[in-house]
């Protein structure tokens, strides 16, 4: 006979989908515990039992084998159709030793069968040898099995049978030696995720944040006044096949301490480190706080509850913010410190002002101390729009020996302008993310706010007015200048600007005026390469016509003048080679002269580089 089990004191439910349950109460004897078929794994690995208080013993721990009790019962003969108990057991007994009991009194025999071709069925059994008594079914009052191994069959017809109504539902035995006065039983189930929803209530002067927890029922049966903990943790498990292979019923038998082995000695069991690890969430932005709840819950089978995990008073403001030039309208905010001493986890946030329901957001996850900004609702009493206007100027020039640097000072002012139609006063936000390697700083009259990613104008609108204000954005550059590509208008501009000297004007401008010289030598020597190679060419041909010329008559003198055609195109050949040779040394001192001065030049901002 089982005993009442000790009831469900403690839950502590994870975001990824575990429930750590704990039992605990006095104990006398033997007791069940029921789960679903798929908790078995996660059961089985998770299982500790101990002894808080008391003289007990937990013997052993047995369960129902994952096999369909229908097949088994089917194997063993044992399979009855539905409304047909008493005659698939009578068929199961034919050829045993049954005592029958009737009106008249018992009767003992081997049962030989039931008749069923008349109108009333009959019993048929053998008393003894040679004889056959015949027994209306109507008239018995009951039939028991005499030998052992029917005496078996029906304790497995009851056991499977109870097991194929349990469905899913699988049992657990506990077999417990001796008396507890508190017998502590715990264990890891899946379970549904716990989330969290929030309520801000804003009044004149406070604003009340509220979270509550929405939670379900892991366990098959009525919770009453328990401890309920919410955990973010993310403890590390592992997969473990245990009730998958079909089997006899099994025992986990218990050992000198009472604790059920790898859980450590009574009274230490921890509800971290079995949770699945196929279930766990991602390394994120997480920090793994636990909400408790202020009360005892209770959680009827089956169902669930929103129990309260944040109440706390924070120090709200609300805010007109623009940052998204799709909508000039800017959104309203409820902006807050989170000091409510716990973590909030994400989840979606109603907002209640004064009594009236403004709108919802969801509220991010946020640490201990971080602020929270939440949009809820956009003013359309108020208009945002935003230009941007650009400039560029240089600063400072710098010598290298493959080129110029030259410094610039860019400039991005963007202007903003906030029209309004309140009847009061309103203050905006206006919000620009925010580059680190700029200055940032603001004009006309409104407030600069700088955090990280972000710059924030403080502007202040009159009643139906207009405001206006500039956030500017100064940085620096480098523009790399080869010499090749100066012009002399750089180098004008870089001397009024004084960013250069005299002298290194005038050093870099014989520098251009040199490469121009070689660029024109340079193009000299081009054409009378071109003149050249024409020259070649119609020299070559002459001699080809000469070749096939006889030198008497006509056809000698056609020969003769492209004789002396030929002697011109040779003196040309040699005025141009002669030319050329100047070229290419003029060409060649022009680009050395420009290569020292540059060089000297380099040398010289080198030695003054600090």
């Amino acid at each position: 006979m089982a005993h009442p089990n000790p009831r469900v004191r403690r839950l502590v439910l994870f975001r990824h989908g575990a429930c750590y349950v704990e039992r605990g109460g006095p104990a006398d004897g033997p007791f069940e515990l029921t789960f679903r078929r798929h908790e078995m794994n996660e059961v089985l690995k998770s299982l500790a039992i101990w002894v808080a208080s008391g003289n007990a013993r937990v013997q052993s721990v047995s369960f129902e084998a994952p096999q369909d009790p229908q097949k088994a019962l089917a194997e063993r003969c044992l399979l009855a159709s539905e409304g047909g108990a008493l005659a698939g057991w009578l068929d199961s007994l034919r050829g045993r030793n049954v005592k029958v009991q009737t009106a008249s009194g018992p009767h003992e025999g081997h049962l030989l069968g039931v008749e069923t071709t008349y109108s009333a069925p009959r019993l048929l059994l053998v008393p003894r040898a040679g004889a056959v008594a015949f027994f209306p079914l109507a008239d018995l009052v009951g039939i028991e099995a005499l030998d052992e191994p029917s005496r078996q069959d029906l304790d497995f017809l009851l056991d499977r049978g109870r097991a194929a109504a349990a469905g899913e539902r699988r049992a657990l035995r506990v077999v417990l030696s001796g008396k507890a006065e508190d017998l502590r039983v715990a264990c890891v189930v899946p379970a549904t995720p716990w989330k969290l929803s929030y309520r801000l209530l804003r009044q004149s002067d406070t604003t009340l944040l509220v979270g509550w927890a929405l939670v379900h029922n892991p366990t098959e049966e009525d919770l009453d006044d328990i401890d309920l903990t919410l955990s973010s943790a993310q403890p590390v498990s592992f997969m473990a096949e245990l009730y998958g292979v079909d089997g006899p019923p099994q025992a986990l038998d218990d050992d000198s301490s009472g604790a059920a082995p790898g859980h450590g000695s009574p009274g230490e069991l921890s509800p971290t480190g079995t949770i699945l690890l196929d279930r766990a969430e991602p390394a994120a932005r997480t920090e793994p706080f636990e909400y408790r709840t202020p009360h005892r819950v209770s959680l009827r089978r089956g169902g669930s509850a929103m129990v309260p995990a944040v109440a706390s008073s924070v120090a709200a403001r609300v805010e007109r913010v623009w940052r998204d030039e799709r909508d000039p309208s800017p959104e309203v905010t409820l902006t807050f410190p989170n000091s409510t001493l716990a973590v909030l986890e994400e989840g979606p946030a109603v907002i209640y002002d004064r009594g009236s329901y403004v709108g919802e957001a969801l509220l991010p996850f946020t640490r201990r101390g971080d602020e929270v900004q939440l949009a809820y609702a956009r003013d359309a009493s108020m208009r945002c729009a935003r230009t941007v206007r650009s400039s560029t100027s240089v600063v400072g020039v710098r010598l290298g020996a493959g080129a110029l640097l030259e410094e610039q000072q860019r400039e991005e002012i963007h202007a903003f302008s906030v029209e309004s139609s309140h009847l009061e006063e309103m203050e905006v936000l206006l919000v620009r993310p925010r580059n680190e390697r700029r200055a940032t700083s603001a004009e006309a009259g409104a407030l600069l706010e700088e955090s990280q990613g972000e710059a924030r104008l403080r502007l202040r609108v009159p009643p139906q007015g207009r405001a206006e204000a500039s956030l500017v954005e100064r940085w620096r550059e480098v523009r790399r200048v080869e010499y090749e590509h100066l012009t002399p208008a750089e180098l004008g501009a870089w001397l009024e600007g004084r960013l250069i000297d005299r002298s290194t004007h005038d050093a870099l401008a014989s520098v251009l005026a040199a490469w121009a010289q070689a660029s024109s030598f340079e193009e000299q020597r081009g054409r009378l390469e071109r003149e050249q190679q024409d020259a070649i060419a119609r020299h070559a041909k002459l001699r080809e016509q000469v070749a096939v010329l006889g030198e008497g008559g006509q056809e000698g003198a056609i020969r003769l003048r492209f004789v002396k055609d030929m002697e011109r195109e040779q003196d040309r050949i040699f005025a141009c080679e002669n030319e050329l040779r100047k070229v290419r040394d003029g060409e060649a001192q022009a680009r050395r002269r420009a290569a020292q001065t540059l060089s000297v030049l380099a040398a010289h901002a080198e030695r003054l580089r600090p």
